[in-house]
């Protein structure tokens, strides 16, 4: 049987063996990433692609391009209870974000 490991799960088994290299490696591909999902849909990339082992695994921070954008639906599903997708924060405060 095989023991599958996801992305975030790989940058965490790195940092926790000490495997700088490859860590940085995972994080910079995910930054890579996350720039063309920034791009391909409009909006910002508002936190660089980080490894947060324990609170949020592998991941990048996204908002809005402009002051009234909603959220995409493609990456709505993926952190439903972000203050974007629950429009606990005005525009101007998204947009402002870093």
């Amino acid at each position: 049987m095989t023991h599958f490991l996801n992305a975030s799960e790989l940058a965490e088994a790195c940092n926790l063996l000490g495997l700088d290299d490859e860590e940085a490696l995972l994080i910079g591909a995910a930054q890579m990433a996350a720039q063309a999902i920034a791009h391909r849909l409009g909006i910002r990339l508002t936190v660089a692609a980080v490894n947060e082992p324990g609170f949020g695994g592998l991941c990048a921070g996204f908002g809005p391009a402009e002051l009234s954008q909603r959220i995409p639906a493609e990456i709505v599903s993926f952190d439903s209870g972000s203050d974007w997708a629950e429009g606990k924060l005005s525009p101007h405060e998204i947009y402002n974000y870093p």
